[in-house]
């Protein structure tokens, strides 16, 4: 007769962090506008929407831009991430995701 080992004890994987949470109207501290790209004006786009979400840091700066929302799509987006990348914020020693809209107009 064979007897199989005791099954080895399961360990669970620690909590994951809690993720940040989403701050909507958040007021940047600096803002770089974005520039309305050469290719819109020469496609006649007169306007559109991007809605991005910024990773802010502890210290207030943006770790990263994720576009969540473009109308039209993809033609703004690059000049948004650019931008939006070089905002700063308050430091408020904890991270976070704020959610900023952007709109352009060609006056």
């Amino acid at each position: 007769m064979v007897i199989a080992p005791p099954a080895p004890p399961v360990v669970e994987a620690p909590p994951a962090p809690p993720k940040p949470a989403i701050r909507r109207g958040a007021v940047p501290i600096e803002r770089v506008e974005p520039v309305y790209p050469r290719e819109a004006i020469k496609d006649n786009i007169s306007n559109g929407k991007v809605v991005a979400r910024l990773q802010v840091d502890e210290k207030g700066l943006v770790t990263g831009v994720t576009i969540v929302e473009a109308n039209p799509r993809k033609v703004f987006d690059r000049e948004v991430i650019r931008a939006l990348s070089l905002w700063k914020f308050k430091p408020e020693g904890d991270r976070y995701i704020a959610e900023i809209e952007i709109t352009f107009v060609l006056n």
